[in-house]
């Protein structure tokens, strides 16, 4: 057997933390990159209790997993846990039972990696996919309030309707609008919602030298938030009434029209005090500009019913041409409501093509997007400038009535980005398309991001595998050879008497299954077959021994011709019959697999099958959707696929469950037979498997 001082030697070369604990909760041996990753020394670590080297509380925390690992169990688990020593940290960790001559539990060795920043990493893309979600469902709830204001033909309903949408937007308790008289200079109530009429006979009317919120707003023209008006001063005179009515927090957003001169006031009150956020005030801003232009609409409208009255008893002359004034201002009010619709109030960009693929709107977001200014686009073609890659054909598009997709487009400067494109076809009253309305959101960090992730999960799998490599080498070469020569020795050393003889044989047969235990857990770790003799010798291998281990009957087929692959391929496949045979054992309760291995010019396949009782649908809807909840296992196989530019596809009913994964064949694949002859040549080991005590054993 292998020294404690050669023990040590193997494990301070491994990059892994590596330690061996005992049935009392003592540490036996630890590596360096153990003590290094604890900022202690291995001395005050070996012989002492886990408890005081970790910390009560990480103690605690990791006490379940020391006591299924006492049990006989080969714990692997995932945790946040905080040390004493180098505080919270989040730890991915395998615990593997140690038996001693008896057969009996008598300690662990456990394999250590911290994954604090993988999981920090996953935690902001989690939270910034929350904010992206959040915005977009606020700017749908404000798209639908403008849409129900336009809707709208009276002002006094605009009014009610422009005061609700509001207090949603803001989360408000009650509020009011309030209209300006241009020739008092003086605001009064024209809606409200909430108050009292205490409330509404004290601030009846208001003017520019009131030093309440709205007497503020209305002479500083610009929007005033007050968080407290318990400690606002300007307060102080109206206080008793504000108490009365209960409110601590106000908004008060100035109405301006085009001309930017104040048509009114929209105020929203707050029980508790309170500030709307950057967001917020930034939704109410763009909302009150189109409540704004909805109070002009209706002025207008209403100045054009009475000049209608006026001129009504004119002559034949002046009434034709106040008819054709009139059809005109309908004209353009019909056209300014229709571009109004096409508004956004986000920072997407919006443009509208005409039949000729002429573009005849284009809006600030647009501008702020590519860089190419109202003026400079309007009547040119998007193919001028944008230089757009379309995913499917343009013709394709133009058909459809709806589509949603992705496009690849350049801005001014010249930089690529990637915008997510919705396109909507409009009709005349008689159903003919002249024109199309384009909305574009750009999503360029989020790709960005989404790749970034990727790469990194890529990396994590890689360095995984290039680890699990190295540990079963270091097993296979290091300490699988002291073992073989112990057994040499044992079973080569002279004995004078038949109870020396008969101990040295005892210690032979246990030097033999150490040997057989190490190689098993050596080529379970990476077999060296999968790189010797390829996926298929080593596939073979795997599944003869789950089979034995499960009692679970497995119909292997493989094609004829089975071409060598990359190395890369050959280990997401081989790791993904690893995961599926795993969870079918665990979680199927099947009697059954068939795994079938097909091939052709382009690409391999593989469709591992149970007859087991299928996934749960909410668990199917995670796998599917490669949520968090998918879990690890899955999620692994996912990025080495999509890494490799395959796929992997999961089909699941109570009959059973289905896993097909998909990698492209690179070139420089050689057929079975080109296979053997090589490894032939090179003396290739020749591997048999059989059933020992309940474990495989390999020769």
């Amino acid at each position: 057997m292998a020294s404690s001082a050669e023990l040590r030697l193997i494990t301070n070369k491994m990059a892994a933390a590596v330690t061996r604990c005992t049935r009392d909760l003592r540490y036996a041996w630890a590596n360096e990159r153990y003590a290094e990753w604890l900022h202690r020394p291995v001395q005050k670590i070996i012989g002492n209790k886990i408890q005081d080297v970790l910390g009560n509380e990480a103690f605690l925390r990791l006490l379940p997993y020391f006591e299924r690992a006492l049990s006989g169990q080969a714990v692997e688990y995932e945790d946040n846990v905080r040390f004493s020593s180098i505080g919270e940290r989040w730890i991915s960790a395998i615990y593997t039972p140690t038996l001693d001559l008896q057969g009996e539990v008598d300690g662990w060795v456990a394999v250590i990696r911290d994954i604090t920043k993988q999981k920090l990493t996953e935690a902001s893309l989690l939270k910034r996919e929350k904010q992206l979600a959040e915005e977009a469902q606020a700017l749908a709830k404000l798209n639908k309030c403008s849409l129900r204001l336009w809707q709208t033909n009276r002002l006094q309903e605009g009014l009610g309707e422009m005061l609700r949408a509001v207090i949603e937007l803001l989360g408000a308790d009650k509020g009011n609008v309030q209209i300006l008289n241009p020739e008092r200079n003086v605001l009064t109530i024209a809606c409200q919602q909430g108050f009292e009429q205490d409330f509404l006979d004290y601030f009846r009317e208001v003017s520019a030298m009131d030093d309440s919120a709205c007497g503020r707003a209305l002479r500083k023209c610009e929007q005033v938030v007050i968080e407290d008006v318990e400690h606002d001063s300007g307060f102080t005179p109206h206080r008793q009434v504000v108490r009365a009515e209960g409110f601590r927090a106000v908004v008060s957003t100035p109405l301006l029209g085009r001309d930017g001169k104040v048509l009114g006031l929209l105020s929203t009150h707050f029980r508790s005090t309170h500030r709307p956020t950057d967001q917020e005030l930034r939704r109410l801003e763009l909302y009150v500009r189109q409540a704004a232009d909805f109070i002009e609409r209706c002025k207008q409208e209403e100045e054009l019913r009475l000049s209608k009255g006026r001129y009504r008893k004119l002559s034949q002359r002046l009434d034709a041409k106040i008819r054709a004034r009139t059809a005109e201002l309908e004209e353009k009010t019909a056209e300014l409501s229709q571009k109004a619709t096409l508004l956004d109030l986000a920072n997407d960009a919006i443009l509208v093509r005409d039949e000729g693929g002429k573009i005849s709107y284009w809006n600030e977001g647009a501008e702020r997007l590519y860089g190419w200014t109202r003026a400079e686009v309007l009547g040119r073609s998007t193919s001028e400038f944008l230089d757009t890659e379309f995913s499917v054909l343009l013709t394709e598009i133009l058909e459809s009535d709806r589509w949603e997709g992705e496009l690849h487009q350049y801005r001014r400067d010249g930089s690529q980005i990637i915008v997510a494109s919705r396109w909507t076809t409009l009709r005349d009253k008689d159903g003919k398309a002249f024109a199309w309305l384009e909305i574009n959101t750009d999503i360029t960090a989020r790709k960005r991001a989404e790749e970034a992730a990727r790469k990194l999960s890529a990396r994590i799998l890689t360095l995984q595998d290039g680890e699990r490599r190295r540990i079963a080498k270091g097993l296979h070469d290091s300490l699988g050879q002291y073992l073989a020569a112990l057994k040499m020795n044992l079973d080569g050393f002279p004995c004078s008497n038949p109870k020396q003889s008969a101990v040295v044989s005892d210690c032979s047969e246990i030097a033999k299954k150490c040997l057989m235990e190490t190689r098993t857990l050596s080529h379970l770790l990476h077999p060296p077959l999968l790189d010797e003799a390829g996926f298929d010798t080593a596939a073979r291998w795997y599944v003869e021994g789950f089979a034995r281990r499960s009692g679970i009957a497995v119909n292997f087929h493989l094609p004829q011709e089975f071409m060598r692959l990359h190395p890369d391929v050959e280990i997401a496949l081989f790791r993904a019959l690893q995961e599926c045979l795993t969870n079918i054992h665990k979680h199927a309760g099947g009697s059954s697999v068939d795994i079938r291995m097909t091939q052709d010019a382009k690409q391999v396949r593989l469709e591992i099958a149970d007859n087991g009782k299928g996934i749960p649908k909410d668990r199917l809807h995670h796998l599917l959707g490669g949520t968090a909840a998918a879990g690890v296992g899955i999620a692994g196989m996912r990025e080495r696929f999509h890494e490799l530019g395959g796929s992997l596809e999961i089909r699941s009913n109570r009959k059973g469950t289905t896993i097909i994964v998909t990698a492209p064949l690179p070139h420089g694949s050689v057929t079975l037979g080109a296979k053997l002859s090589v490894h032939a040549a090179r003396g290739l080991k020749a591997y048999r498997l059989r059933a020992c005590n309940g474990r495989l054993e390999t020769q």
